[in-house]
């Protein structure tokens, strides 16, 4: 079994979700060992109410495709809330994972992650 140390993990996709009535301005870093491997500023519509609210979205494209030990930092500027997730901190086993930046109505900004990729 790897220890967290050695854990490397594919990042296949990282989607950022904004659940405010606002559209969100939005820094993403991803490092690998303190190298920035992928910046991107993204600007996220705001979602639409309705009978049901349809949140606005973007993917964060040309993320890395080889397994690594990366850290992902999503800031939303307007806010200046920030979250951070390190692959290296996850499971054990796991050799893929799925990244969702979630904004809140507040602004506020949360990681998630799910485990297992479509050609997993």
């Amino acid at each position: 079994m790897q220890s967290p140390d050695d854990t490397e993990i594919r990042v296949e996709t990282v989607k950022i979700t904004n659940f405010d009535d606002l559209t969100r301005s939005v820094q993403f870093l991803m490092e690998e060992s303190d190298e920035v491997v992928r910046w991107e500023t993204k600007r996220i519509p705001a979602a639409k109410s309705g009978q049901t609210v349809r949140a606005g979205f973007e993917y964060v494209s040309n993320i890395p495709t080889k397994p690594g030990k990366y850290t992902i930092r999503v800031r939303v500027a307007e806010s200046e809330s920030i979250a951070s997730l390190t692959t290296a901190d996850l499971n054990d086993g796991v050799d893929c994972v799925n990244v969702e930046a979630e904004i809140d109505d507040e602004g506020n900004v949360e990681l998630l992650h799910t485990f297992g990729c479509a050609d997993s």
